[in-house]
C-alpha cells in the first residue's frame, strides 16, 4: 500500500488494509506473505 501511494499508482478498486492481509492469509498472492511486512496493525484489544 505504502508503495502504491509513494508512486501515486492509481487502480479502479481499492480495498483497505485489513481486506489486503485476509487476501494474503488466503494466498491470493501467491509471493506474498504477511510475514515479509515489518510492521502489522497490532489486533485492537477488547475493553472489559
Amino acid at each position: 500500500m505504502g508503495y502504491i501511494k509513494s508512486n501515486k499508482l492509481q487502480f479502479k478498486t481499492s480495498i483497505c488494509i485489513k481486506t489486503l492481509y485476509n487476501y494474503i492469509d488466503r494466498g491470493l498472492f501467491l509471493r506474498t506473505r504477511n510475514k515479509k511486512f515489518v510492521a502489522q496493525k497490532e489486533e485492537k484489544k477488547k475493553s472489559t
